[in-house]
């Protein structure tokens, strides 16, 4: 009996997309303004830069250099990364110069706890448990739904992508392989498909200055 071939593209599985997902200026608003202590400047530094969590946690001072106006993050298998400052991101990091010797993002006690050593209102290094916990209460409080701390970086892409081109986010977020990045075009298709109806739509008739004169023409038997 003949066997027929078989047909493997209906038998592979399809490789799930990653999810993106943009933070509106409105909704970035929104939860920054449900941060306190400093955990709204780690959040505000990952919208801008598009940087990790892990990497924003880890910035030390001596890694940032007002001077030159760059910063220098160290990302995944400890591959460290310079990134230009703009004025807002130059604005934020010098608010904090002050506030720890070593640790450019720190958060400020609330209350004294003896089982951690802390000391009420003094400043310590941010943890990745603390700024997990400040992120899960912020976004449900500012009513926006299903963000989580990485989408800070899908924003922070997708706005790049916007401005410039894939280079310039492939640079931003220290991707290798430009292929990465591209997963972050996806996000602009609304972007894509407004361009689009609008260079398209059928353009409204207007009433020239030859016709106007037409009808201010009266005919003189």
């Amino acid at each position: 009996m003949a066997v027929g071939e078989i047909d493997f593209g209906k038998h592979m599985l399809k490789e799930p997309q990653e999810r993106v997902c943009e933070a509106s200026a409105a909704e970035e608003s929104a939860i920054l303004s449900e941060l306190q202590r400093g955990y709204d400047a780690a959040v505000k530094f990952a919208f801008m830069t598009g940087c990790r969590r892990m990497e924003i946690l880890g910035l030390e001072w001596p890694h940032v250099d007002f001077f030159s106006r760059r910063f220098v993050v160290t990302g995944k298998g400890d591959k460290s990364r310079t990134i230009p400052m703009s004025d807002a991101i130059y604005d934020l990091l010098w608010s904090l110069k002050d506030h720890h010797p070593t640790k450019v993002f720190t958060y400020q006690a609330l209350k004294a706890r003896k089982d951690l050593c802390l000391e009420r209102g003094k400043r310590y290094p941010m943890t990745e448990a603390g700024l997990k916990t400040a992120m899960r209460r912020a976004v449900p409080n500012a009513g926006v739904e299903n963000f989580r701390f990485h989408d800070t970086r899908y924003t922070a892409a997708t706005r790049v992508l916007r401005a410039s081109n894939l280079r310039v986010a492939q640079k931003l977020l220290g991707h290798q392989d430009i292929a990465t990045t591209t997963k972050y075009a996806h996000a602009m298709d609304d972007d894509i498909r407004a361009a689009l109806n609008s260079a398209t739509a059928k353009p409204k008739a207007t009433a020239t200055s030859d016709d106007n004169d037409l009808k201010n023409l009266q005919i003189i038997d």
